[in-house]
């Protein structure tokens, strides 16, 4: 069976053609021979399509303005990036990935940790984290942890987004991340709202009341496909009471797991966890909240449209980066008893299919189809691949590979896919 798997890696890299084979450069904190110190500076260096390949370390901020290029973490390597970051102005026709990234905050700043703005071509985030800052920041507009705006085609794979805390009266809470005028795809990732701050009654605060938390998810037009993923909205804050002083200081509203605002929007979500989060607490003689419902609707009527599509969802996770001579690590979560098919191909651009409930991520060059097995017991096939490729020196190839799985009765459903780097040995 591994000869059947390693042949169809083989066969695929054969049918490339050579411009689909990308140079690479190297960011190094601990300033390796050769390599850039910042990502910043690899990302002004490179040609279009190139990889960016991020060893451990911290860095600051980039911007991505009109380049096809991948960003990857290296093999095992925890790379943080502090800093507001951007890709916008993406021609069609054109892909940037990022992958294996820590995005956390400056010391001082409420800001967002990505904006994908006017983007006509495709963004694909995987095993990405979002942190914002909590910090104190007197009357700012609040901002979304990560921010879509104008983009034709956005996926979020396997990634956590948390949005920024109310540290007082003064500063709202913020959403997880906020979609306008875009078509995303959110798979197998994990939204929550920021909370709500507590009464502070007894404190010398201008404004001691607690505030709402804030939704997951804001969606402000748009087309959006949830799979598998969980969108829980901020707590509120805790109220407060005193019989002497006021018997009644209210708590904060909790945040929806999804608000679609105007101009509206279509949200379809096939097996997620969409809920509210707990209103504060109530203390003193204040009459408890009760919390909102999942999916809040703000837009005009006849604007949104919420569809809740039937069945599992499944899920393909790979190695950000494999040697062309080393071993390709799979892993396929499904419904036991299902049998799986890789889909390998380059270049994906996300078609939901209604017959099948889930995302088609098609390819620019003919798919290699591959028989996997079936799915264990335990929900989770896993699989090593020896691979014995060929890249040319100091270059990088990189591709899709997207689950489909079948049951016995013929009815078959795709996952989502995740992006496999293979590097020249020499890397």
């Amino acid at each position: 069976m591994n000869t059947m798997r390693r042949a169809a890696f083989a066969v695929w890299v054969a049918c490339l053609a050579p411009s689909a084979f990308a140079g690479v450069l190297v960011v190094d904190s601990a300033g390796a021979s050769g390599a850039y110190l910042e990502i910043q500076a690899a990302v002004t260096a490179a040609a279009p399509g190139d990889l960016v390949l991020v060893r451990a370390g911290t860095y600051a901020a980039f911007v991505v303005a009109g380049k096809s290029l991948s960003i990857v973490a290296d093999a095992a390597a925890t790379v943080h990036v502090v800093g507001d970051c951007a890709i916008r102005g993406l021609p069609a026709n054109s892909a940037v990935v990022c992958r294996g990234l820590a995005f956390g905050p400056p010391l001082v700043s409420p800001g967002t940790r990505l904006e994908l703005t006017t983007n006509l071509g495709r963004i694909r985030v995987e095993d990405c984290s979002f942190a914002p800052n909590d910090a104190i920041a007197i009357v700012t507009q609040p901002k979304p942890t990560v921010l879509v705006d104008a983009c034709t085609s956005v996926t979020f794979a396997r990634c956590t987004s948390t949005g920024r805390a109310s540290p007082d009266a003064l500063d709202a809470a913020c959403p997880a991340l906020v979609v306008s005028d875009s078509t995303v795809r959110i798979e197998s990732s994990t939204l929550i709202g920021g909370d709500g701050a507590d009464s502070q009654m007894f404190s010398t605060s201008i404004l001691p009341v607690a505030t709402a938390g804030a939704e997951a998810l804001r969606v402000a037009g748009g087309d959006l496909f949830l799979g598998g993923s969980i969108l829980r909205g901020g707590q509120g804050g805790n109220g407060s009471g005193d019989m002497l002083v006021d018997p009644c200081d209210p708590p904060g509203q909790s945040g929806a797991g999804i608000v679609i605002a105007a101009p509206g929007g279509l949200v379809r979500s096939l097996a997620c966890t969409i809920e509210s989060g707990a209103p504060g607490l109530v203390h003193g003689f204040c009459e408890p909240l009760d919390p909102p419902k999942p999916i809040v609707v703000t837009a005009a009527p006849g604007t949104a449209q919420v569809v809740v599509l039937t069945g599992a969802s499944n899920s393909a996770i790979a190695d950000a980066t494999v040697d062309e001579l080393g071993t390709a690590s799979l892993l396929v979560i499904g419904v036991p008893g299902e049998f799986v098919f890789a889909l390998i191909g380059v270049g994906p651009d996300a078609t939901f299919v209604p017959a099948l409930s889930s995302v088609l991520y098609e390819s620019a060059t003919p798919l290699v189809v591959v028989a996997l097995g079936a799915i264990p017991a335990s929900g989770t096939l896993s699989l090593s691949v020896p691979l014995q490729l060929s890249v040319p020196a100091l270059s990088a190839v990189s591709g899709h590979v997207q689950a489909a799985t079948c049951s016995g009765s013929g009815e078959c459903r795709l996952g989502s896919p995740t992006v496999v780097t293979i590097l020249d040995s020499a890397l």
